[in-house]
């Protein structure tokens, strides 16, 4: 929103689509059928996050569109995060399998890129966030989550 661009002295999401699509054909093979549809999703503190789909097709889908559904997340504070932890710990996560966990297919640690920002680029899972989660659950459910997550 214009107020997340103001308050996170970001640059505006119009302008920013111009750079996701330039990163976006610089990790995506030709076989793109139209141009990626970039929309804005709802971050928090920590992260820009935009919704990607990307429809394509590929000689094993005999030409026939696919479409599919990324996320693109971009932390606020370039300067205060560790994206390639960040990405080993989801890789982690999900090759333990208790919890589902998107797929991470792309991600930068560096500014060398058309976003001159870390990112990561993963599938879009339905299903709600752990945070939102948390907060409707009762004592018995948190512990049952921590128990969850101790084993990993």
């Amino acid at each position: 929103s214009e107020t997340s661009t103001i308050m996170y002295s970001q640059e505006s999401f119009e302008t920013y689509k111009d750079r996701v699509t330039l990163l976006l054909a610089s990790l995506l093979p030709q076989t793109t059928a139209s141009p990626p549809t970039i929309t804005r999703l709802k971050g928090d503190s920590y992260n820009r996050v935009v919704g990607l789909t990307i429809t394509s097709t590929s000689p094993d889908t005999q030409g026939k569109s696919q479409k599919e559904e990324l996320i693109l997340r971009v932390p606020r504070d370039v300067d205060d995060v560790n994206v390639a932890c960040r990405v080993r710990v989801l890789i982690q996560l999900r090759n333990a399998g208790t919890v589902p966990v998107p797929e991470v297919l792309f991600y930068d640690a560096t500014r060398n890129n058309a976003l001159d920002s870390p990112y990561i680029i993963m599938r879009r899972i339905e299903g709600e966030g752990l945070d939102s989660a948390l907060k409707k659950m009762n004592h018995q459910e948190r512990l049952g989550v921590a128990r969850e997550m101790a084993k990993l």
